[in-house]
């Protein structure tokens, strides 16, 4: 079934359906009445992953194992959502993921907002 961004978008669970329209705001696609096949094709469309504050994995994870059709989204935020919680916080307590830089290559280090706290973690591919 064809849809624009917007509707794919639309149909992502909170808070990714938030962060994808956020990160479209300033992006004319998102208005388009171009149609698109597939949720990956769309939000390859909707906006640069990698000028996204969440970083171009996340996106990635997200586009290649969308959250709303009921696959598991696997790698970095599975990760992320591990290590938030053994800190303390399950995934359904997490407000915001932000990518804040990559590494060598190897490792990412993220920004992570629950329970109205901050904290970072790093990633790697090892």
């Amino acid at each position: 079934m064809s849809k624009t961004i917007k509707e794919w978008l639309y149909e992502l669970p909170e808070p990714y359906k938030t962060q994808a329209l956020t990160n479209s705001d300033n992006n004319s696609t998102l208005e388009s009445s171009n149609k698109y096949n597939s949720f990956g094709e769309a939000l390859g469309a909707a906006f640069s992953f990698s000028y996204a504050p969440e970083g171009p994995h996340f996106w990635i994870n997200v586009k290649n194992n969308p959250p709303h059709l009921s696959k598991p989204i696997t790698n970095a935020l599975q990760a992320i959502h591990a290590i938030a919680f053994k800190k303390g916080f399950p995934a359904e307590e997490i407000e915001s993921i932000e990518w804040l830089e990559e590494g060598d290559g190897n490792q990412w280090r993220y920004r992570i907002k629950a329970t109205g706290k901050w904290f970072n973690i790093n990633l790697s591919n090892d």
